[in-house]
């Protein structure tokens, strides 16, 4: 859970900036310093009208940065800018991009020592990721400044901003052994609020570690070491952080109103010390008071906190920042029993923010670690939802539907569209400095599929993660601003057609939630069967795996549980020829919709089937028309453990003789030439081994072997992808994001339309699908309707055994609606 329990740590100071005598070989004209000194008097002297006008403020310093003679003056200022938008207002996210433009002008100028990095940007860079959840981002830099770092004071701080990066990401041992550290170096030092803030921490990672005895000596020891000092500013947030955690313990003793007392002196202590500024940090622990309180006492506390983050940012409706997302997931829960439609109402606020704040996360592991706590919300709104449903008039069911269809396509696939964004600007020419970064760590990667020795893996590993933290400060992805979805506009998207639009939540009780949309009609079911999870990996594992045997020895058995399977995912389905969008979640992703049974008749010879993540990737990925030649990538011959694959020099050959191709053989396959063909914008076929191993990421093996991790670092331009080799499709399936496969790589890169596999059939078959596509897709421009004109034709001139679908229903769609044709 993000529930935030104690004040973020904000440390003092930033210095202001040193002399130095810079470099006199100025090219500009002569620079007129009035303006500068006024900039400088209101960063420095006028903080609160550079809050009211930040955004202003900072883009008029931008004119100044390629001034020698102030460079050290200019990086300051950035700092003390990035200091006070943090400190007194919490705007995590503009502190960040400042702080990373710091970093990245220091090591153009090199004007700061590593010392002054560590002290001055590292420290406060952690807390900002921090704040925003990046909490895999956050570590890495705090761990750089550690190492930076010859001051034993600042490492004992920098620790401090570890642990409590560790307490967010549920590390509770790793927070622990960090922040002890401290303790046995607190006696070199002459501050003893460290320590107490040390001690602080220590008890928050106690306390959610389950072991309330020792959180409780903590927390007695920091409150103690805080009432000794005299506080102002930073310490007293730290002192009144003890006090929202003293309030944690005794309410967890069932001493409810001396857990008040502490929460209500904490704020007390909050208000008057800074009665205009450190609204977060009042935020929050209004949030937990209201937790604490009864009935109307809880709501108007959560509504305080509300005005409070909104009083920082007037004007808006959403804040990106958790504090915001708890308060109104508190007013959610304080509706529930009685007004129910409120409780949805801010039940969907609450989603739509933390989908907001989701977005300005970029590191894999707290992506996944998000979406476990967003699974959590989404799946308590939608039993609302459907319970409310139940009892609804007709018109209401219909906004309920769409209500729940919103919210769970809002809570899938939050990584891949924060990737398909960051694709965009990856792939913006003038960033020369961000494309030499991500070629370095393509090329990294290609290093380590190829060592044997496991220290060798753990130097290129390390390399790759420093190359990365420099690739996330060139990108300057915090200062970017991307759209994000509105629900108005997301349907009137999906209603402008006849398709049908079937979205899927998977429950954390493995029930299930189903909500659709065809044309006008929108429809919600429950499945309440909790075996009906278990009985979708069954039929996946019997009869899509290596053998068409199962199949083959009872069809008639196959046939009852695929019409089983349908009339619980899709009990209103019309018998006509229409396209299907499925969302899928959880268990049903790999489920072939397609070969799933209706009336006696495979769902193929009806519908035309694509799957997407998330149907706000709809509203994303919009292709134009493109005409394309055929690019191929192939590979025949391979070493053990991997076999030949015989079919792939005809398949070849005959694509050749039908199409514009460009023939990239292993001889071809560097990372040089495979790079280069990715950005040409041609479709490109692909044959050759997938290689899926639990312990390492779905690597594609070329010549030069290719991970999913990798391709996340490529720029690909193309609008159509064919994965001919197996198990395209298949990897780990990760909470609310799909399967991590190469087809979802490929999607995260923008990739519109991507074709592959999720099971390994039959050689011959599938060279007969793909020649088929590529005659289909000349005659309709449209990959969808391709492919699955091609399994109609092949379903009607098939034998009764080759009608399994082991044999053909391996080959899916992943992507958009698109318009493709490869020139003949």
């Amino acid at each position: 859970m993000i529930f935030i329990f104690f004040g973020l740590l904000l440390f003092l100071s930033c210095q202001g900036p040193g002399n130095s005598e810079g470099d006199n070989q100025d090219t500009h004209p002569p620079l007129d310093l009035s303006e500068w000194d006024s900039l400088q008097n209101i960063i420095y002297d006028d903080p609160q009208y550079f809050l009211d006008h930040a955004q202003e403020i900072i883009n008029d310093t931008e004119g100044y940065s390629s001034f020698p003679e102030i460079s050290e003056e200019y990086i300051w200022a950035k700092i003390n800018m990035a200091y006070t938008l943090l400190t007194t207002d919490g705007q995590a996210r503009l502190a960040a991009a400042l702080y990373e433009e710091a970093i990245s002008y220091n090591q153009k100028h090199d004007i700061l020592s590593k010392q002054e990095v560590a002290t001055y940007i590292y420290k406060p860079l952690g807390n900002c990721y921090t704040i925003l959840a990046d909490y895999e981002k956050a570590q890495k830099f705090i761990l750089n400044g550690i190492e930076d770092s010859s001051d034993e004071s600042t490492k004992i701080s920098l620790r401090n901003n570890l642990g409590i990066s560790l307490v967010y990401n549920d590390k509770y041992k790793e927070a622990i052994r960090t922040v002890k550290k401290n303790l046995n170096a607190a006696s070199s030092t002459s501050n003893p609020l460290d320590e107490a803030l040390s001690f602080n921490i220590l008890s928050d990672a106690y306390y959610k570690d389950g072991h309330i005895d020792s959180a409780s000596l903590y927390n007695r020891k920091a409150v103690s070491l805080f009432s000794d000092n005299t506080l102002r500013g930073d310490t007293l947030v730290w002192y009144c952080s003890s006090l929202e955690m003293q309030a944690h313990l005794r309410h967890q003793e069932g001493k409810t109103k001396e857990a008040t007392q502490s929460a209500k002196e904490s704020l007390r202590l909050l208000e008057m010390e800074f009665p205009d500024s450190r609204n977060r940090e009042k935020a929050k622990v209004s949030n937990m008071l209201a937790s604490l309180s009864p009935g109307n006492a809880s709501l108007e506390l959560y509504r305080k906190s509300i005005e409070l983050l909104l009083k920082q940012n007037p004007g808006a409706t959403f804040i990106p920042d958790y504090t915001f997302t708890t308060a109104l997931l508190g007013i959610a829960g304080y509706y529930e029993d009685a007004q129910i439609d409120s409780s949805i109402n801010y039940y969907s606020a609450a989603i739509e923010n933390d989908f907001r704040t989701q977005q300005l996360i970029t590191s894999k592991a707290s992506h996944q670690y998000n979406n476990h706590w967003n699974k959590e919300i989404v799946d308590k709104a939608l039993q609302l939802i459907t319970s409310r449903h139940a009892q609804a008039s007709k018109k209401e069911k219909t906004e309920l539907a769409k209500s729940a269809m919103w919210l769970t396509e809002l809570s899938k696939g939050r990584q891949l569209i924060n990737e398909i964004n960051r694709s965009k600007a990856w792939a913006d020419e003038e960033n020369k400095e961000l494309a030499g970064t991500l070629k370095e760590i393509q090329q990294l990667h290609g290093e380590i599929t190829q060592t044997n020795t496991d220290q060798e893996r753990r130097e290129i590993t390390k390399s790759i993660e420093q190359a990365l933290l420099q690739a996330n400060l060139q990108e300057g992805y915090l200062k970017r601003i991307f759209e994000t979805p509105e629900k108005d506009i997301f349907f009137e998207n999906l209603q402008g057609n006849e398709y049908l639009y079937l979205s899927i939540f998977e429950h954390l009780d493995s029930t299930y939630t189903i909500s659709s949309l065809q044309g006008d009609q929108v429809s919600l079911s429950r499945i309440g069967e909790k075996q009906f999870l278990k009985k979708v990996e069954d039929f996946k594992s019997t009869y899509f795996t290596s053998s068409p045997k199962a199949y083959n020895n009872n069809p008639a058995a196959y046939q009852k549980q695929a019409e089983y399977l349908l009339a619980h995912l899709a009990p209103q389905l019309k018998d006509k020829h229409f396209t299907a969008f499925v969302s899928p979640d959880g268990a049903i992703n790999g489920l072939p919709f397609d070969a799933l049974i209706k009336g006696g008749h495979f769902l193929a010879e009806k519908i035309d089937f694509a799957y997407i993540n998330s149907f706000i990737v709809l509203d994303i990925l919009r292709p134009t028309p493109r005409t394309s030649s055929l690019a191929i990538l192939y590979k025949e011959k391979y070493e053990a453990p991997f076999m030949d694959l015989p079919f792939v020099k005809e398949e070849v050959m005959q694509l050749g003789k039908q199409y514009s191709t460009i023939k990239y053989g292993p001889e071809k396959q560097n990372i040089e030439n495979i790079s280069e063909l990715f950005t040409k914008g041609t479709a490109i076929h692909i044959a050759a081994h997938t290689s899926i191993d639990p312990d390492k990421p779905p690597t594609l093996e070329l010549s030069e072997s290719i991970s999913t991790d990798a391709l996340q670092y490529y720029s690909i331009s193309s609008p159509l992808i064919f994965l001919a080799s197996c198990n395209t499709s298949s990897g780990e399936i990760l909470s609310s994001e799909g399967i991590a496969s190469l087809n979802r790589s490929f999607l995260s890169k923008g990739v519109p339309s991507v074709i592959s596999t999720y099971w390994y059939a039959n050689d011959q078959v599938m060279q007969a699908l793909t020649a088929g596509f590529y005659k289909k897709l000349s005659e309709s421009r449209n990959p969808i309707s391709a492919l699955a004109s091609n399994k109609r034709d092949y379903l009607k001139n098939a034998s009764a055994m080759m009608r399994n679908p082991w044999y053909w229903a391996n080959i899916n769609y992943h992507g958009v609606e698109n318009s493709v044709l490869v020139k003949e």
